[in-house]
């Protein structure tokens, strides 16, 4: 069957594909599946906490997201609980908190497991530049269903700029992706990347047919200078000032990490990694993959 494994930055397996699922190193681990349990290894494939989890999310500020008999918690590098296991969903430590939920309560918590805010949204992201990116349902006339709008949420409780959008990502290098629709049509968008402040410093409009492709609006975002942009149905890269530097040629296209981007041909669904210039550095040779991570990347051999 197909298992996954990692590569180095030369293409060659440091650790062998033999693994149910895999997530990204972080911190120096990677939480793998065997025989359905989740568990974390080092980047030389040894066990260093046993798989015994339902699910595991990879480490961040110390902590990992892990479920078991359907509730989660975190633990530390360690394999300790740290955070018992109450929630019935959680979100990875970002910026020393962590999103939870509990019932119908979302819930910050800090990294004791104590809980320092209350979220009066239904849709939230994690923490992220000092902001979450949260969704609240209006009522709009003339329309007997809500609406969804997101906006983003500050430490000090506020909605920035007290404005709400049809979309908005996550910040990622001081800047945010957001939507705007007119009359609720893909046809006719405002879109770009806006600052902390709200500003819009990058901004486009027309038809977002794109949006039905492959990749996902929570990918749209700057990294390492440049962002993964949509022409034509083909992807590409743009700088920060918001210019065309890698051509449309991509079925998929994801952010840049160390210096690499994991892509996708226009022509087949096998996944490769590109460097800034738009050149492969890794053929585009498997099924599926995720972005490098502290120098190893997770692929799936068929």
């Amino acid at each position: 069957g197909h298992k996954w494994g990692f590569i180095s930055y030369a293409g060659k397996f440091v650790v062998k594909a033999r693994y149910d699922e895999a997530g990204t190193f972080s911190e120096g681990k990677a939480g793998i599946n065997l025989d359905g349990k989740w568990g974390y290894i080092n980047r030389y494939g040894r066990i260093v906490v046993k798989n015994v989890y339902e699910k595991a999310y990879g480490f961040s500020n110390g902590l990992a997201g892990v479920r078991f008999s359907q509730k989660w918690g975190f633990i530390n590098h360690c394999g300790k609980l740290v955070v018992p296991f109450l929630y019935d969903f959680v979100r990875p430590f970002s910026e020393g908190v962590a999103i939870v939920t509990k019932g119908d309560e979302n819930i910050i918590i800090d990294q004791s497991g104590r809980v320092v805010d209350t979220l009066k949204f239904s849709d939230h992201s994690n923490m992220n530049n000092g902001f979450i990116c949260v969704g609240k349902r209006f009522k709009v006339p003339g329309r007997l269903a809500k609406e969804r709008r997101f906006g983003l949420y500050s430490r000090d409780g506020r909605i920035v700029d007290n404005r709400w959008y049809d979309w908005v990502g996550d910040f990622s290098e001081g800047l945010a992706y957001v939507r705007i629709m007119a009359n609720r049509s893909y046809q006719d968008c405002c879109w770009g990347f806006i600052d902390d402040s709200g500003r819009m410093v990058i901004r486009k409009s027309g038809k977002l047919t794109w949006l039905l492709q492959r990749n996902s609006e929570s990918e749209l975002k700057f990294r390492e200078g440049l962002a993964p942009i949509c022409v034509n149905r083909s992807w590409g890269y743009i700088n920060r000032a918001g210019k065309l530097v890698i051509k449309p040629q991509f079925s998929i296209a994801k952010p840049f990490n160390e210096g690499v981007a994991l892509v996708a041909k226009s022509d087949t669904i096998l996944y490769g990694f590109i460097d800034c210039s738009g050149n492969y550095v890794i053929e585009p040779i498997y099924g599926a993959a995720q972005s490098f991570s502290e120098g190893l990347a997770v692929v799936l051999c068929e």
